[in-house]
């Protein structure tokens, strides 16, 4: 699923500003904190991966990346 992600957030393509490359690199950081609560929001809420994206992830994806960023 990371892989899915940092295809638009990634260290070439920064969509919405985000750069998830960047907050795995720095966990610990403020801002990358912040990144990640956003990004776990996102994930749960299914606002991430948009609708229009080919691949969506399963239930159980959304789950394990959950825990994983946690």
């Amino acid at each position: 699923m990371i892989k899915s992600c940092t295809s638009c957030h990634g260290t070439k393509k920064k969509k919405g500003g985000f750069d998830f490359i960047s907050a795995l690199r720095k966990p610990g950081a403020p801002s990358a904190r912040k990144q990640r609560n956003l990004v776990v929001a996102n994930v749960t809420d299914h606002d991430m991966a948009p609708d229009d994206e080919k691949k969506q992830p399963t239930g159980e994806e959304r789950d394990l990346f959950q825990k994983w960023l946690e």
